[in-house]
């Protein structure tokens, strides 16, 4: 109901769905999202994907790619350490195998953008989820191409 007053809208001013859509993304930024896992089978592989997160954990980056790391949420020990402020605080999630960054790029976009890293539940395999803004839709692909090869490296230990 709500898309179709929106439409009936957009026809009234002239302007397509499209058209409204591409307006937001000029004013907000272009936004893409990926979701890459890498599979690590038998005891070696489970090994190999804790030795991933132990590293990340201890990591001292203060940056991946062309991002600023904001924050970085630990939901195994329960915190999230603030990079900006120093700032820790408690998470009111349950605990889990879970590193989520909050990143800010250097440019100054309006949206900034966050990386999650985790093992699989279910197959031996680790996640990286990523969603990334640009000022146009190329933007945004080259910012998330550029972030997932320095995450693939960063894991690649």
């Amino acid at each position: 109901m709500l898309i179709s007053e929106i439409a009936a809208y957009s026809r009234s001013m002239g302007i397509t769905l499209s058209d409204v859509l591409e307006n937001i993304y000029k004013e907000f930024g272009y936004a893409v999202e990926e979701v890459v896992s890498f599979e690590y089978g038998g005891k070696e592989g489970e090994e190999k994907i804790k030795a991933i997160m132990q590293h990340l954990r201890q990591s001292k980056k203060k940056e991946i790619a062309c991002y600023k790391i904001i924050s970085l949420s630990d939901y195994l020990s329960g915190e999230e350490k603030n990079y900006v402020t120093g700032q820790v605080k408690k998470l009111d999630f349950p605990r889990s195998d879970v590193i989520y960054y909050k990143l800010e790029h250097n440019e100054n976009l309006k949206a900034n953008g966050w990386l999650c890293i985790r093992p699989s539940g279910t197959e031996p395999k680790i996640k990286i989820y990523m969603e990334i803004f640009g000022s146009d839709l190329e933007d945004a692909k080259g910012n998330l191409n550029a972030l997932k090869k320095e995450v693939i490296n960063l894991i690649s230990i």
